[in-house]
């Protein structure tokens, strides 16, 4: 929630950060972990950071649910090691194409991966505020 709340607050504002940043989780997490692969970014004895990836039953197409990082680590390159390690589980189970919805502030980070727009810009519902969003997508075949 720090990431939402410190980072993505200057490219979203207040109105989108006051349901997104402070919403309870639920069981959200959980069905994340059950379902997908997390990792979990420790600095300096803390947490300071997560991704997330899911994978369709037959594993031919994946999505990013989650990548935050807190402002202490942004910089250190753990973002890109994150996104790596999720492009090459991907690439491992066989996955044709991932699918992710960026947030404004991640959307320059994504393309640097050789993630294209694939839709218009939404405003998805987060914790009762409309949060921008871009659709995104990967084809692990030509990455």
């Amino acid at each position: 929630m720090r990431s939402i709340r410190e980072i993505c607050l200057k490219d979203h504002g207040e109105d989108e950060i006051k349901g997104w940043g402070y919403r309870e989780l639920g069981e959200r997490w959980i069905e994340s972990i059950n379902g997908g692969l997390v990792w979990v970014v420790e600095h300096r004895g803390s947490i300071h950071g997560l991704a997330s990836i899911g994978f369709t039953e037959d594993g031919k197409s994946a999505e990013i649910q989650a990548l935050y990082l807190t402002p202490e680590v942004i910089g250190l390159g753990i973002g890109r090691q994150l996104m790596s390690a999720m492009l090459d589980e991907a690439k491992e189970r066989g996955s044709t194409y991932i699918s992710l919805d960026s947030t404004i502030t991640a959307h320059d980070f994504y393309k640097k991966f050789g993630f294209k727009d694939c839709g218009p810009v939404q405003k998805r519902p987060i914790g009762g505020s409309p949060v921008t969003s871009f659709p995104m997508q990967l084809d692990l075949d030509s990455a």
